[in-house]
C-alpha cells in the first residue's frame, strides 16, 4: 500500500474543550475521508485510581502556598496551572520519581500514573473528585530489566500514594470504549 500524507489545516474555536474538539475532528473525518466507525465498550485489567481509606490527603488548588518541595528541586512558575516530573536514576537500580503539580486536576495524575506502571496497564480516575490540587510526589520503582540492590531511596509509588495524598491504585476490571473503523476513504473530498 503506497502512503500519501496530506497536510490539515483547521480553525479551533476559543475555548473549546478537549470533547468539543473531538467531536469536530470526527466531523471533519466523516465529512473528508468518508471515515465510517462505531465505538465499542471492552473490559481490560488495569488500575482505579481512588480515594484511600484513611482518607484524602491532598491540598486543594486556592492557596498562595505552593506545594512544599525538597531543597533543590526546580520551583513552579507562581500563580499558573503548572506539573513537573523529575527522574532521577541511580547506580542501585532504582529510579527516584518527583512529581509537583499545582491547579491540576486528579485525572492529569491518573494518566501520569500509567507511565509509572511497570505493565503499563491503564489507570483511570475514581475518586469522583472534579476540583484542581496542589501536591508534592516522591515515590521510587525499579529500573526496568535492571535487578536492584539495597533500600529504594523512597517508598513505593502504592505506598506514596496512600501515605502522602491519600489515594490508592486498585487493580481492577474496567471497561474502555473503542473504535473499530467500518470505511475509510484514502482519497479526501474537496473543500
Amino acid at each position: 500500500m503506497e502512503k500519501e500524507e496530506y497536510d490539515v489545516a483547521v480553525n479551533v474555536p476559543a475555548g473549546a474543550t478537549k470533547p468539543q474538539f473531538r467531536a469536530m475532528l470526527q466531523r471533519f473525518l466523516a465529512d473528508r475521508f468518508r471515515l465510517k466507525l462505531r465505538i465499542e465498550s471492552k473490559e481490560f485489567t488495569g488500575y482505579a485510581l481512588v480515594v484511600a481509606k484513611s482518607g484524602l490527603k491532598l491540598k486543594a488548588s486556592g492557596s498562595s502556598t505552593p506545594p512544599e518541595t525538597p531543597a533543590g528541586f526546580p520551583a513552579l512558575p507562581p500563580g499558573a496551572p503548572s506539573l513537573m516530573t523529575v527522574n532521577n536514576r541511580d547506580s542501585s537500580g532504582y529510579i527516584l520519581v518527583r512529581m509537583t503539580a499545582r491547579q491540576q486536576p486528579i485525572s492529569e495524575l491518573a494518566s501520569i500514573a500509567r507511565t509509572w506502571n511497570p505493565d503499563n496497564e491503564p489507570v483511570v480516575d475514581q475518586t469522583g473528585l472534579t476540583g484542581k490540587y496542589d501536591f508534592f510526589l516522591e515515590h521510587a520503582m525499579e529500573w526496568p530489566g535492571v535487578s536492584a540492590s539495597g533500600l529504594p531511596p523512597a517508598p513505593s509509588l502504592s505506598t506514596a500514594l496512600r501515605e502522602q495524598l491519600g489515594l490508592e491504585l486498585v487493580r481492577k476490571k474496567l471497561a474502555f470504549p473503542y473504535a473499530i473503523v467500518e470505511g475509510v476513504s484514502l482519497t479526501p473530498s474537496d473543500n
